[in-house]
C-alpha cells in the first residue's frame, strides 16, 4: 500500500469519525491503532487532521459570534418597531369591547397587549444575602453560633448595619430575599453531621462556599401588587405593552 492510499484509507475513516460525532466504534479503533509500522505515517496524519479541525472551530466561533450579533441586532429593531407600533395605535388605533387597541388593514391585524415585567436589583439582593452570611461566619469563627438558638432581627440587623460591611436592610427585604447557596461536601460529612442543625454545623466543614439571591419574579410580582410590604429598594414592576401580528 503507497502513501497515498494510506492517506485516503485514513481520510475515511476521519470522515466516518466525524460522522459519528466523535464516538468511536470498535472498528473504527481498530483502525486507528497505530502499529510500529505505520508510526510516522499515521500520527504525522493525526497531527494534521487536528490542525485542520482547530482551524474549522475557530472559523466555527468567528460565524457563531457574527450570527449572534446580527441576531441580536435584529432583535433590537423588532423592540424599537414594536415599541412605536404599541404607542401608535394606543393612540389611534380601534379600541375592543375589552379596552384593547388594534389595527385592522385589511390583509393582517396588529393587536396591543399591556403585560407587566418586575425588574431586581440583583446587585443590592446578593449584597444583603452575603452581609447576612457573613454575619454568621463572623459568629462562627469566635464559635458563638454553637450556642446560639435565637436571634433578634433587630440586632441582627443593626450588627450588620454597623459591622465593616455597612449593610443597611428592612425587614420587609430580609423578609422576601431567598438565598441559593452553592459549595462542595463530602457524602461522608453528611453522614456524619446526620442529626445535627445545619447552620451550626455549616461553616464547620464548608471553607468555600457562594451565596447569590434567588428571587422569584412571580412571588416577588405578587407581594409588591399586594403592597404588603415595601420592596421599592429592590424591585419594581414595569409596565410594558406587546403586539401581536397576524
Amino acid at each position: 500500500m503507497n502513501i497515498w492510499q494510506i492517506q485516503q484509507d485514513l481520510l475515511d475513516i476521519f470522515n466516518e469519525l466525524e460522522e459519528n460525532g466523535g464516538e468511536l466504534t470498535p472498528e473504527l479503533e481498530e483502525k486507528l491503532a497505530v502499529t510500529q509500522e505505520d508510526f510516522k505515517n499515521k500520527v504525522k496524519s493525526y497531527g494534521e487532521v487536528i490542525k485542520s479541525l482547530r482551524g474549522e472551530i475557530d472559523t466555527i466561533d468567528k460565524e457563531t459570534a457574527r450570527l449572534k450579533e446580527l441576531k441580536d441586532a435584529k432583535n433590537r429593531v423588532i423592540e424599537r418597531l414594536s415599541k412605536v407600533i404599541a404607542q401608535a395605535i394606543t393612540k389611534f388605533g380601534d379600541e375592543t369591547k375589552s379596552g384593547g387597541k388594534f389595527l385592522d388593514y385589511g390583509t393582517g391585524k396588529i393587536s396591543v397587549r399591556n403585560t407587566t415585567k418586575v425588574e431586581v436589583d440583583t446587585e443590592r439582593t446578593d449584597a444583603i444575602c452575603k452581609s447576612m452570611f457573613n454575619y454568621f461566619n463572623a459568629l462562627a469563627y469566635t464559635r458563638e453560633l454553637n450556642s446560639v438558638h435565637d436571634l433578634d432581627e433587630k440586632e441582627v440587623r443593626e450588627a450588620i448595619k454597623n459591622s465593616d460591611g455597612g449593610m443597611e436592610f428592612s425587614s420587609d427585604e430580609l423578609y422576601n430575599i431567598p438565598a441559593t447557596l452553592t459549595f462542595d461536601v463530602n457524602l461522608k460529612d453528611l453522614l456524619a453531621n446526620n442529626g445535627i442543625d445545619f447552620m451550626q454545623k455549616f461553616f464547620g466543614f464548608i471553607t468555600n462556599y457562594k451565596v447569590k439571591s434567588n428571587v422569584s419574579k412571580t412571588a416577588m410580582k405578587d407581594v409588591l401588587l399586594e403592597g404588603s410590604a415595601d420592596l421599592s429598594s429592590i424591585a419594581h414592576i414595569e409596565q410594558n405593552q406587546s403586539i401581536t401580528i397576524k
